[in-house]
């Protein structure tokens, strides 16, 4: 098993991803294609790579105009103290105007393809009527918000005396274009917070050596755990071992845990983490925002169906920017990367994603003459256009892309019947290209430079499975 281990290292040694990233994506154009089995089980691993170049290609940006003339009566107070360009009411209804032809981003979790009031969403709102002081020009309230409907539970995870939390999977959403994943609600005086992060969790079956997600675990003579740093942490097996962090003055955040059961090894990871504060004195262009995390309790009147008002949950999360300065003839407002403590004071700026035009002749009438929005609807690519079956490599293909080929050239069983696991991978083999014995590998990759192919693969499905999640983890 070590020769084994020490020959798959020497093998992924030879063409590391990482110093290859043009053979993947190049200037932010895709640059290969992923060839599965069509008559095998390895789509799953092939999937997973196509995500990750999917993810790494650049993104497509889609021009949304709004505009609306005439569009208020500043003197009217029926709309709850709120006049929506987009759904969004702290008063708490739900659908009082129509949700506009913007492509805001929602989870869409029941595929009925609208907004329901269950669903995680972003909103953007202006509020002119706040009260009839005039000019009311003048304190009107722009927000733009995310709305998250549930964080994941917490887990517990119990062996002997030791016992920790860890959190579950939870669903994305979209805040200033970035895709972030909440994880959890701290509430304290003056200051509440969104912990965000992607929790990772798999079972092993006992092993000498196991990477995962950038950490490695060794069970030999002596019991280790290596962090991505290098930073290594020496344990007794029979115990559950964790390791918690300081987040972003968070204390006691899991961010690795394994424990060894019904000899199986569980690990659990927390990656990309990090905590959103509440924060004054943002600069976007030449307006002044604040960063509010709250939660509400809300209410939903379905107008369109005159349903009564119903409670959805026991509270929503909300993280929220709202304007501060009185609102110009001109406000726009740009994707922030947010750092990993979230942000603060300070200005920011970035490629612009919505912008609003506001005329208005006379700010002591009653009627704004306009308002315009521009939105930009920011895409990745679907995975599924990177993958291909084995049966419809041709020359053109080659000689256009680069490919990656997924599953070995042994035989697989599936309700197709008995079948080459890729024809692709087996031609390369048969014309002894390939230096690997993917009958007995244990999951890898190769490169063919004249065939301008990656091959991997693996013994089996789970071989090739985690070929593949090691490849994607070094790009």
């Amino acid at each position: 098993m070590i020769v084994r281990i020490i020959l798959i290292v020497l093998m992924f040694s030879l063409w590391l991803p990482q110093e290859n990233m043009d053979f993947f994506v190049k200037n932010g154009e895709p640059q290969c294609l992923i060839v599965y089995g069509e008559n095998s089980a390895d789509f799953e691993a092939a999937s997973i790579i196509a995500e990750k170049i999917a993810e790494l290609s650049r993104k497509k940006e889609e021009i949304f105009e709004y505009s609306e003339n005439n569009y208020i009566n500043k003197n009217n107070f029926q709309t709850s103290d709120c006049d929506f360009i987009v759904v969004g009411n702290t008063s708490g209804y739900f659908n009082k105007k129509p949700y506009i032809s913007l492509p805001l981003w929602y989870d869409d979790k029941n595929m009925n393809g609208k907004l329901d009031s269950d669903e995680s969403r972003e909103e953007i709102f202006i509020n002119f009527s706040k009260n009839n002081t005039f000019p009311v020009f003048n304190i009107g309230d722009l927000r733009y918000r995310v709305v998250i409907e549930e964080l994941p539970m917490k887990k517990l995870w119990k062996v002997g005396e030791k016992a920790v939390y860890v959190y579950e999977n939870s669903k994305k959403v979209k805040f200033l274009n970035n895709e972030l994943s909440p994880l959890d609600f701290f509430q304290s005086t003056g200051e509440n917070s969104i912990l965000l992060g992607d929790p990772y969790e798999k079972s092993f079956p006992m092993q000498e050596d196991i990477e995962f997600k950038g950490w490695k675990v060794h069970l030999g003579e002596e019991y280790t755990v290596t962090e991505p740093s290098g930073k290594i942490h020496r344990y007794d097996p029979s115990e559950l071992i964790y390791i918690k962090r300081n987040v972003c003055g968070k204390e006691d955040i899991t961010i690795f845990a394994m424990k060894i059961e019904n000899n199986e090894i569980e690990i659990y990871v927390l990656r990309n983490y990090g905590v959103i504060h509440s924060a004054t004195g943002i600069k976007i262009g030449e307006d002044e925002w604040s960063l509010n995390i709250r939660t509400q309790d809300i209410e939903y009147e379905d107008v369109n169906d005159m349903s009564p008002a119903f409670k959805d949950k026991e509270m929503e999360y909300i993280i929220e920017l709202r304007n501060y300065s009185m609102l110009s003839g001109n406000v726009y407002f740009t994707e922030i990367q947010i750092p990993p403590c979230g942000l603060t004071e300070g200005d920011y700026t970035g490629r612009i994603f919505f912008s609003i035009e506001i005329t208005d002749s006379d700010p002591h009438d009653e009627e704004i003459d306009s308002v315009k929005m521009i939105y930009k609807k920011v895409t990745e690519e679907s995975f599924l256009r990177f993958l291909i079956k084995d049966s419809e490599v041709t020359e053109e293909i080659m000689n256009s892309y680069n490919l990656i080929s997924v599953g070995g050239p042994g035989y697989t069983k599936t309700e197709k019947g008995i079948n080459i696991c890729n024809t692709w991978t087996k031609s390369i083999v048969d014309r002894e290209l390939s230096r690997i014995d993917w009958y007995n590998s244990e999951g890898e990759w190769e490169y063919i430079e004249d065939l301008r192919t990656l091959i991997v693969a693996g013994k089996d499905r789970e071989a090739t499975k985690r070929a593949a999640e090691k490849l994607v983890e070094n790009l």
